[in-house]
């Protein structure tokens, strides 16, 4: 499923309140399932957009969440993208950074990578060490596969 097609399930959902789904279970194992939306969650306030992570529209504002999941290690700029996260943040917000510093040369010159070289500190730590100036870490969960770090936002940009 390409991303246009997924902003076109998330704005059907938003209309119906519903969504019908096969979920996989194990191999080809699969099971109908069903997401639904909380009656009363403001279904308005969401909008789903396509646009370039390392150069988001201003237009578009601040954020009281916001989710970069498999992303950081298949841009070009992932400092970029790091420190564009102060700007997008509101006070008091979360930024959930989800990662599995699965670095390739194919998304993000070598040069470019935070971590996933011998001899220097891995890819969390560094990630860490950069977030921390702008972020405090309220959460830090290694699943398997996977690197999930959950922030707040303690700070006014302006300061």
């Amino acid at each position: 499923m390409c991303i246009r097609d997924s902003i076109s399930t998330a704005n059907k959902m938003k209309a119906t309140g519903r969504l019908e789904y096969e979920g996989p279970v194990q191999g080809d194992i699969t099971i109908q399932r069903v997401a639904t939306i909380d009656p009363t969650a403001n279904v308005d306030a969401c909008k789903f957009f396509v646009g370039d992570a390392l150069n988001v529209d201003p237009a578009l504002g601040t954020f009281d969440a916001v989710l970069a999941a498999n992303l950081l290690c298949r841009v070009p700029h992932p400092r970029q993208l790091l420190d564009s996260f102060s700007n997008l943040v509101n006070k008091d917000g979360i930024l959930v950074l989800v990662s599995p510093y699965s670095w390739w040369e194919g998304a993000t010159p070598v040069a470019e990578w935070i971590g996933g070289v011998p001899g220097k500190a891995s890819s969390e730590e560094q990630v860490k060490a950069i977030l921390s100036k702008d972020f405090v870490l309220i959460e830090d969960h290694d699943e398997p596969f996977m690197i999930c770090l959950l922030y707040t936002s303690p700070s006014p940009r302006d300061s």
